[in-house]
């Protein structure tokens, strides 16, 4: 398995256990699940989405950020920015689809 498959299936295998966790503790806390308007909801979500990726975008977009936010770009430069170099298009598609699952 090539670089970019191992690290689609450790993407998709965490995201899952995330999801099933997730479920368990929402069980456990006596929560339901109730659908909602699926085109409300899909809006929604698209303009949290949308937040945070200004948000990332203001804040570690920049080539020197504020000190307390170095560590995190340091993070970004050095393991995630190699790591999701490698994958192609429709390998993060597959994972942000899995993430938004």
């Amino acid at each position: 398995m090539s670089a970019g498959g191992r690290i689609v299936a450790v993407a998709l295998v965490s995201q899952g256990l995330m999801g099933v966790v997730a479920l368990a503790v929402a069980r456990l806390a006596g929560l339901s699940f109730a659908w909602g308007s699926p085109a409300r909801d899909v809006a929604i979500g698209l303009a949290a989405a949308a937040g945070v990726a200004a948000a990332n975008y203001a804040l570690l977009g920049r080539r020197h950020v504020a000190g307390p936010l170095q560590p995190v770009r340091d993070v970004v430069d050095e393991i995630l920015m190699p790591l999701f170099s490698r994958l192609h298009g429709w390998q993060m598609l597959v994972i942000a689809a899995r993430t938004a699952a």
